[in-house]
């Protein structure tokens, strides 16, 4: 059979898996890019060591992690083709992955936080539509500041996943496909109290366009780069996760309270998150005395 006729199927399949509907849309796009490249009509027989090989030198181009999941793509779908006896052997069996840029993570200090959070809590517009985005964006940042959501978990949060009453945010297919139940601190719920009861529908996501409809990742990322940046902020939207992470830790937060916290299946995860930064590392240098 072609590649091409079994993606439903396989699509199909990772839904059984109960992968994240942003999973499945990633690992089908991944597919369909191999296939652009290898031809629309090949066939499942035709993916061969030889072939990935190749494969990889022509996106070797792209970011570490982007080569990565196109790989970890083709590995699943073949081991689902062995199982559903679609084909005998797997071709992916000695694929070399590329190693992953070590990121160095870069959280916001407390000078920047005492200068960020009373910004955004003061300075409201008083036009409606434009007061309603002010507040929209603010509870954007504060999920990811106060709860440590990701990017994509911010967009896809639902009302119906919200306990106001408990304060408790259940976060539906984090990364890894895993659910978790996240304590709500009292400055996000704050943030969420505000939200008027006929805008909390279920099924409507806590970050939305005025008419209901959901956010998308870029509009979030949007606002961090532009919305913050015209506040005159440079924040990428991830560091406010980071600067979740990092400030837990320095008031005595156990690390593995934190990796549950974060949804991080490994424990390395976490702690390269925790890596000593640059403030941490001046503190330490200045117990050294100037005269010894």
């Amino acid at each position: 059979p072609t590649i091409q006729s079994l993606i439903p199927s396989y699509a199909s399949a990772l839904e059984g898996r109960k992968r994240s509907p942003q999973t499945i849309v990633r690992y089908v796009y991944n597919l369909k890019r191999f296939l652009r490249w290898l031809g629309e009509d090949a066939e499942i027989e035709e993916i061969t060591p030889d072939v990935l090989e190749l494969y990889q030198v022509s996106i070797g181009h792209l970011s570490a992690s982007t080569i990565m999941n196109s790989l970890s793509t083709i590995r699943d779908f073949c081991r689902w083709a062995i199982k559903a006896k679609l084909r005998q052997d797997d071709p992916t069996l000695f694929l070399e992955f590329p190693r992953k840029p070590r990121r160095v993570f870069s959280p916001l200090s407390v000078e920047e936080l005492r200068d960020l959070v009373p910004t955004l809590n003061n300075n409201e517009p008083e036009e409606p539509e434009q007061c309603w985005m002010w507040q929209r964006n603010r509870r954007a940042i504060y999920l990811m500041l106060y709860a440590g959501l990701r990017l994509g978990e911010t967009v896809t949060l639902k009302w119906k996943d919200v306990d106001l009453v408990d304060q408790v945010l259940i976060v539906r297919h984090g990364k890894g496909d895993r659910d978790r139940v996240l304590p709500i601190h009292g400055r996000l719920l704050q943030e969420l109290q505000r939200v008027p009861k006929t805008e909390r529908l279920p099924e409507r996501t806590v970050i939305s366009k005025i008419d209901g409809d959901p956010l998308s990742r870029r509009s979030v990322e949007h606002i961090c780069d532009r919305w913050l940046g015209r506040l005159g902020y440079k924040i990428h939207a991830h560091r406010f996760r980071h600067t979740f992470a990092t400030q837990m830790m320095r008031r005595g937060a156990n690390i593995r309270t934190i990796q549950e916290l974060l949804g991080h299946a490994d424990l390395k995860t976490t702690e390269r998150y925790l890596l000593v930064d640059v403030e941490d590392k001046r503190r330490a240098v200045d117990v050294l005395p100037e005269d010894w």
